[in-house]
Parts: C-alpha cells; structure tokens; sequence
C-alpha cells in the first residue's frame, strides 16, 4: 500500500534533492524537488514538507534548537 511504502519516497525524495549533484548551487533545490515530484508519487508541496521535518530531525539529532 502506499502508507507502506512512504518511508522510501521520503528517502529518494532526500536523495533526489541533497544528494545528486551537491556541487550545485542551493538555488537549484527547486529543480530537484520538481525532479523528485516527477519520478516520486508526491507533490511538491509533500516533498519540502518530508525536507523540512528531515532538517528538523537532524538538527534535534546534533542538539541544535527547531523552531516549530
């Protein structure tokens, strides 16, 4: 089912957006969520949401205050 399977998309959308081609610049990171929306079942809206809770998560991981 998709519940399932939404571990993974929220993974390749990450990996679609951080880490494919990390030498671009940080303007590019709409081009790579509109590249994770087409190849992800997600919409754009979804995917800034997933990296948004993904930079949350890591900021608690290394102490840092989140703001919610």
């Amino acid at each position: 089912s998709l519940h399932d399977a939404l571990p993974i998309y929220i993974i390749q959308a990450i990996e679609f957006v951080y880490f494919s081609s990390p030498e671009k610049d940080i303007e590019d990171i709409k081009a790579k969520v509109h590249h994770a929306e087409i190849f992800i079942p997600a919409s754009e809206r979804s995917i800034y949401r997933w990296l948004r809770q993904s930079r949350n998560l890591f900021a608690v991981e290394r102490g840092l205050r989140v703001e919610e």
